[in-house]
């Protein structure tokens, strides 16, 4: 018997799988013809009804995500302002009186935390003890964390001074302490959100900027007072609501007690 020569047998090898290659592309083609529509369009159809679904899918989720957030903004709002109200009423807490030495007591209620302390001072202004300073730190700490921080003694001594003047029976904290602000002086112990019952804030806020070297933040929509001790004074008004970006309707910075504020550290 006589072989073929190599490049015989490498053509006859090329010629089959040519013909295997073509009549598989010929049974998809008329798989495909069979209903209706070539291979091709059949696959761009089948990608553009799975994007067309991803995309009507997304759209779905984002009407129920807007729509759960304006329910959920609509109901809590009305909730907080019920809140704020009865922070603001005198007749949901006892009334002031003074301590055994005499001297007015500063009972301080956290509304997050539900945490209560009653601290009286070493001096008629202010003035507290180790003992006093942990209580304002507990009362003041962070309600999300558990996070406690030492609170600034001029702001303690602050604190009372508008207590004593009002004859407050309670400071309500709305907030102090915040951890992860690193340009806010709620990180640094520096300041608090606050109600005292019976007392407006606009009237709050007023006696607030009487004070030297500090910032007064108010809040009429939010419904509390902020305050903290820095070396300057200031003034401003945000009517955002409750979780809301601040939107701040004036601000008033004055320089008459102090240098300015080198650190940039806000509110």
């Amino acid at each position: 018997m006589v072989s073929r020569p190599p490049i015989r047998n490498s053509v006859i090898v090329g010629v089959a799988l040519l013909a295997a290659l073509s009549l598989r592309g010929e049974l998809a083609v008329s798989a495909g013809r069979s209903e209706g529509q070539s291979l091709p369009v059949r696959m761009r159809g089948l990608r553009a009804t799975a994007a067309d679904t991803r995309v009507t899918a997304r759209g779905a989720h984002r009407h129920r995500t807007h729509a759960r957030h304006r329910h959920r903004a609509r109901v809590n709002l009305r909730a907080y302002r019920e809140s704020v109200a009865r922070w603001h009423d005198p007749s949901t807490v006892p009334p002031a009186a003074p301590s055994a030495t005499g001297r007015f007591v500063l009972r301080l209620y956290s509304v997050n935390s539900h945490a209560r302390a009653s601290v009286v001072p070493q001096r008629d202004d202010g003035g507290f003890d180790e003992t006093a300073a942990t209580e304002f730190a507990r009362v003041l700490g962070d309600s999300r964390s558990g996070a406690v921080h030492a609170i600034d003694a001029r702001l303690m001594d602050m604190v009372y001074q508008v207590a004593a003047h009002f004859h407050a029976p309670q400071v309500t904290v709305v907030s102090g302490f915040r951890e992860g602000g690193r340009h806010s002086n709620h990180a640094l112990g520096r300041a608090l959100d606050m109600i005292i019952p019976g007392v407006s804030d606009a009237t709050l806020a007023a006696y607030l900027q009487t004070l030297t070297n500090v910032g007064v933040g108010s809040y009429p929509v939010s419904g509390f007072v902020h305050l903290d001790v820095r070396d300057y004074n200031t003034h401003w008004v945000d009517v955002s609501g409750p979780g809301h970006r601040a939107r701040y309707r004036h601000a008033r910075r004055n320089h008459r007690h102090g240098h300015g504020n080198p650190s940039g550290v806000r509110g």
